[in-house]
């Protein structure tokens, strides 16, 4: 006797016989098969189970369907959720400081937004419905403040420097109308000696000495330089091309990155403003 078809036909396992049925049974999906004897069919004393009520599938391809929708949900859930977290928070007031650094600037027009920080050196902040009207509108409020100093003006953001040295940052994220505010105070500047930092022993000195060190360790270091204007600063450019530091450069009228010819440091300079650059330099492997 012959048997013949003894794959399952709903999930392609190897059907197992039952002699005492006369059916094939597939032990993964649950299927039966009538027999077929050298090509004649015998039935089977039990009925088939309905394979739409009873078809299964293999089992791996049944445990990466559950994992699919398992991951279709969660992302359902977090675009539901997350959406809902935004739309509260965009309805969050806030209350405007009247002292500290917040007292320098106008007030914003909306109601809503969330204070980041509120410190003696710094504050920022969301504001929330902002658009392009609005952000141009807070600017102008913001010049007549006094933040008029080397500005920078964009279609989307704002910096400026007051005659104090106070640093303003504006932008706006036109995809969720939020404004972003940051204000940061002046950076206490003193005289540093440029030689006894041990990471910069491959610079030249810049031509003022002073400024502040951020950070500094064996071989890294950033440095805020003061007394520095924008041609002073074209000049210390020039003089660490000199040093060598001339692979992968990159540059434009207010900043110079580039890497150590035959070595394995990379400098960064930057003009920020208010006669103000920053250098700093790291080493990599």
């Amino acid at each position: 006797m012959e048997y013949k078809d003894l794959v399952c036909k709903s999930c392609g396992a190897n059907m197992e016989i039952d002699y005492k049925n006369h059916i094939l049974l597939c032990p993964y999906c649950g299927a039966r098969e009538m027999m077929v004897e050298d090509g004649k069919a015998s039935e089977p004393k039990k009925k088939r189970s309905s394979a739409k009520n009873k078809k299964k599938r293999n089992p791996v391809l049944k445990a990466l369907g559950i994992i699919g929708a398992a991951i279709a949900v969660m992302i359902i859930a977090l675009l539901i959720f997350g959406g809902v977290t935004k739309h509260v928070e965009t309805h969050s007031e806030y209350d405007w400081p009247e002292t500290g650094l917040a007292a320098m600037l106008p007030e914003p027009s909306s109601d809503y937004g969330k204070i980041h920080s509120d410190y003696n050196d710094t504050f920022s902040m969301d504001v929330y419905g902002y658009k392009a009207d609005g952000f141009r509108a807070y600017v102008k409020d913001c010049k007549e403040r006094g933040f008029t100093v080397d500005e920078r003006l964009e279609s989307q953001s704002f910096e400026a420097y007051n005659e104090d040295g106070y640093h303003l940052e504006l932008y706006l994220y036109s995809y969720d109308d939020d404004l972003y505010i940051r204000l940061d105070a002046p950076v206490p500047m003193s005289t540093i000696d440029w030689s006894g930092i041990g990471a910069f022993k491959a610079l030249p000195a810049p031509k003022s000495d002073q400024g502040y060190i951020e950070w500094e360790y064996s071989d890294s270091a950033r440095v805020k330089v003061g007394n520095t204007t924008k041609e002073e600063f074209a000049e210390y450019v020039k003089a660490c091309k000199a040093a060598g530091f001339t692979e992968d450069l990159s540059s434009y009228d207010d900043y110079y990155y580039a890497d150590q010819k035959g070595g394995k440091q990379h400098i960064s300079v930057s003009y920020d403003g208010f006669n103000t650059m920053t250098v700093s330099l790291s080493t990599y492997d």
